[in-house]
């Protein structure tokens, strides 16, 4: 009965270890780094209290507040990371990767066909 016991504490600490979130990026413009730009769930859910990692999933959609027509600037640090990138269908507008970023994606890329991107960057799939 203990090692029962044991084994669903563990495995209950790996599952919330190991949890994943849906992220969105919402306000236009700015810094992976700001959480004011991160939602949970929804984009307008609660604001993130960290920024994705290579476990949560990132998405961009309608309500990530980028214009129809130009391209708004996503600032990455030196790198960034998660798990699936996933531009939604309800998206419009460019994205601007700067020069010299590193993009790691360590689950899948849905990229919509007619979202467009600009950039000078590493992006590891």
């Amino acid at each position: 009965m203990k090692l029962k016991l044991y084994i669903l504490l563990l495995f209950l600490i790996g599952k919330s270890f190991f949890a994943q979130n849906n992220y969105y990026w919402v306000g236009g413009a700015g810094s992976w780094t700001d959480l004011n730009h991160w939602r949970i769930g929804s984009s307008s859910g609660q604001t993130a209290t960290i920024i994705p990692s290579r476990y949560d999933n990132v998405y961009f959609n309608s309500g990530s507040g980028f214009p129809a027509s130009g391209s708004v600037t996503l600032t990455i640090p030196s790198s960034a990371t998660c798990k699936d990138f996933i531009i939604d269908d309800s998206f419009t507008g460019k994205v601007n990767f700067p020069a010299g970023s590193i993009f790691n994606i360590y689950g899948n890329l849905k990229w919509k066909s007619n979202a467009g991107a600009l950039y000078n960057m590493t992006m590891n799939l």
